[in-house]
């Protein structure tokens, strides 16, 4: 049995070793991410939640300006209950929280992907190489980094253990059973997308371990997975039962995010971004998943020497590999007809997803080769070179020549990540009141911090003018909700009894009324007149509660409760909650060790070596090193971005500073398309938010290209034009698409910069010309520069 303490000094290894993946969060500033800030919102709008008495709440009061949110009805947030719970413990600032959140999280897949690695394979060594390929994989950092997306990187962190749990009690180890349970719920409330995709993985990895009393291991998976659901069911049952209450199709269709749109081709999988990173680009294009390469490489080596190994071992690794074949081909355009087939699947949206567990699956298969195989591959080396025999006398020698060997590799699998360690960074200001949360939302724009308004409830055709309600939010954290310019004269309404998800009012009126709130009508939200009952109506076209109220004397009172699916659910998790804590009470002394009892003894003693080579790592990184990679050169007018085809130096208003631009083609089909990529600077900070637009036009000033405002993949979303450092630049990518039967020619590529909030047209200029070469007859629309303003 290993000793406690060594395990305990392996873990301080595995911290050390994220340090630099973390290093981006412990800067003045956070990384630049889609969603970071997004989820920032979130978890503060469930920190005011938690602080009224809400422990799991459906409806969220405060989003689209105080008319009400069901996000937590849908989303899973068990990130930002964690990122709520860190600020409610340490008071620290709040972005610090989301900070610390993101690197526990980071730390623990360490830890995680250790343990599972350690046990699958009988060896440390095994452990600390799956440790670095998973924490160092590009989908792994670009989902942090990149994306923001704190809820998926919760559950990638999580899924280690949840293979490690379900490989044990498929064992036949019976006291892994509930551990697998608490586990899975925990991916499941951590991102329900991903706990589905990694499903028939999670099935056939448990089977396979127990394929020696395979009725055995299905009944144990088995019992898992029904302790998972029931623990869970609080959250997915009225997700799923009650997502016909969310206008959640029809959000998705407007933002065009469908399955089928997002498969990465097989070259894709292998594509990285440019180096160097620039760090002078505020809003560099967002990167499309990638496999790690180096751990592919290593893993397509291990599969290699695998196979003058001993039988079963030859056949782990072969189903290892299999399985890491299947995920790699669900990300694929290829499977587009198993996506067909499975609607439930469809709801996932992102097939590329399927690259998180490839990434673990890749590194596992990676770290085999550190079991037996590479290190008796350097022990023939070192017998060729010294003409030795390495017996037992010559341990030390033997150890030190797998240690060389281990740090020429741990910095290879470093290196996957090195594209997605150097984020851009923003100044975001930590959410403190509500009035700060009410102040990121743009409606109808950006809703309940989503830009796709997918769980705006159904009876919400149109959404209203929420400028009036924004006022009181600024000053209030809870103002009174009910439109008093509707009621009827004589009427006298106090509002006695005011909470976040509850409201009274004391109503008098010599005629009847109809009292009409300024919030969004969701199930779940019931009335009482006088302590009985009451019929709620919905408004069209806003989807407002509306009560009809008789004349006289009468409390009226509005609270959002329960429903009967959420309710029977709710029963059934805290059953089960019960039930699995008696078990983990029982099994106390039977609870999983974190030590494993065997270790290969031909595996290499790393700690000591590896645990320098990263204090060296992070000392490189510190002193700047590392940073080589990184671009700081102060963008001004001389220092050109990087990867600007045509300068230009176009000065707009002496507001922006346009430096050039980028064609992927120089001329098009009529009916083709063109990206075109524009380089912008502010030269001084500007308190104006702008907006910019292309346009295609003949000499003659006629528009030939569609008013759609189309953006290429990689597109990325850039701060608004009053946040833009001077000394840095953005990226405005565009699509141009001529009309249908654009006639063939020479056109102008017009740039125009225009005010938002006024649609003013600050400036246009032509910075080149497109040549369209496919002829045929010819439509035109006539349109002035100021026509295609409100598209951007």
């Amino acid at each position: 049995m290993v000793p406690r303490w060594r395990s305990l000094m392996l873990f301080g290894l595995l911290a050390l070793l994220s340090l630099p993946a973390v290093y981006p969060y412990l800067l003045r500033d956070v990384p630049r991410t889609n969603d970071l800030a997004a989820h920032a919102y979130r978890a503060f709008e469930l920190e005011q939640l938690l602080t009224a008495g809400v422990l799991f709440p459906r409806w969220a009061p405060h989003l689209t300006h105080g008319y009400g949110y069901p996000v937590y009805n849908y989303f899973p947030y068990l990130s930002h209950y964690l990122v709520a719970l860190i600020h409610m413990i340490t008071s620290v600032e709040f972005l610090w929280a989301y900070r610390f959140a993101f690197i526990a999280i980071i730390v623990s897949t360490a830890w995680g992907t250790f343990l599972l690695a350690r046990d699958l394979f009988d060896s440390e060594s095994a452990g600390l190489m799956a440790a670095t390929g998973f924490v160092y994989s590009p989908y792994l950092l670009m989902t942090s980094h990149v994306r923001g997306g704190i809820p998926e990187s919760l559950a990638l962190s999580t899924l280690p253990f949840v293979l490690w749990t379900w490989m044990r009690a498929g064992r036949s180890e019976s006291r892994f059973i509930p551990w697998g349970g608490l586990a899975y719920a925990t991916l499941i409330v951590s991102h329900n997308g991903t706990a589905l995709q990694v499903l028939p993985v999670l099935l056939a990895f448990a089977l396979w371990s127990g394929r020696s009393n395979i009725w055995r291991a299905a009944g144990n998976t088995t019992v898992i997975l029904f302790i998972a659901l029931s623990l869970s069911s609080f959250y997915w049952l009225p997700a799923l039962t009650e997502l016909r209450f969310a206008q959640f199709d029809k959000g998705v269709a407007a933002s065009g995010i469908v399955y089928h749109d997002n498969f990465i081709s097989l070259n894709g999988l292998v594509t990285y971004p440019p180096l160097p990173v620039d760090s002078d680009l505020l809003n560099p294009p967002t990167s499309r998943p990638v496999v790690p390469v180096v751990s592919l490489i290593l893993a397509c080596l291990a599969l290699v020497v695998g196979t003058r190994s001993n039988r079963n071992f030859r056949i782990d690794l072969l189903f290892y590999g299999a399985l890491s074949l299947g995920c790699l081909f669900l990300a694929l355009p290829q499977s587009s007809f198993i996506w067909d087939a499975f609607p439930l699947l469809q709801l996932t949206l992102w097939p590329w997803r399927f690259l998180g567990p490839a990434s673990l699956l890749i590194a596992l298969l990676a770290s085999s080769l550190s079991v037996s195989h590479l290190t008796c591959r350097t022990y023939q080396v070192m017998q060729s070179l010294f003409r030795i025999q390495l017996q037992a006398r010559h341990t030390g020698l033997r150890r030190f020549g797998s240690s060389v060997a281990s740090l020429l590799v741990f910095p290879l699998l470093v290196s996957n990540g090195l594209p997605w360690l150097y984020p851009s960074h923003e100044k975001l200001v930590s959410p403190r009141r509500v009035a700060d949360v009410a102040r990121s939302e743009l409606p109808p724009w950006i809703i309940g911090t989503t830009l796709t308004a997918e769980y705006l409830p159904k009876w919400v055709s149109e959404v209203p003018d929420t400028s009036q309600q924004l006022a009181k939010l600024l000053s209030d954290p809870d103002p009174d909700r009910l439109d008093r310019v509707q009621l009827a004269a004589g009427t006298s309404v106090q509002h006695s009894v005011n909470d976040l998800l509850r409201d009274e009012y004391l109503i008098q009126s010599p005629s009847d009324n109809t009292l009409t709130f300024h919030q969004f009508f969701f199930p779940g939200w019931q009335v009482r007149l006088d302590g009985n009952p009451w019929r709620v109506r919905v408004t069209q076209p806003y989807g407002l509660i509306s009560v009809d109220v008789p004349a006289g004397e009468h409390t009226l009172s509005l609270r959002f409760g329960s429903t009967l699916v959420r309710t029977l659910a709710g029963v059934v998790s805290v059953a089960t909650l019960v039930v699995l804590i008696y078990c983990l009470l029982r099994a106390t002394s039977k609870s999983p060790d974190f030590s494993t009892p065997t270790v290969i003894s031909a595996g290499p003693s790393l700690t000591p070596l590896f645990g320098l080579s990263i204090v060296v790592a992070v000392m490189f990184h510190v002193s700047g090193y590392i940073d080589n990679p990184v671009r700081r050169n102060g963008l001004v007018r001389e220092n050109q971005p990087v990867g600007m085809q045509h300068a230009l130096g176009i000065d707009f208003g002496s507001e922006l500073w346009l430096h050039g631009y980028s064609l992927s083609e120089n001329s098009i089909p009529a009916n083709g398309r063109v990206e075109v990529d524009l380089y912008w600077q502010a030269q001084r900070p500007i308190d104006v938010a702008y907006g910019f637009n292309v346009r295609l036009s003949d000499a003659h000033g006629k528009t030939w290209n569609t008013s759609e405002f189309v953006q290429p993949a990689s597109w990325r979303i850039q701060p608004s034009t009053d946040l833009w450092p001077p000394g840095s630049y953005i990226l405005d990518n565009y699509v141009v698409k001529p009309l249908v039967g654009t006639p063939p020619g020479e056109y102008e590529l017009d740039i125009i910069a225009f005010r938002r909030d006024t649609l003013q047209e600050l400036e246009s200029s032509t910075i080149g010309v497109l040549e369209i070469t496919t002829p045929n007859r010819s439509s035109y629309i006539d349109a002035s520069p100021l026509a295609y303003l409100g598209n951007g």
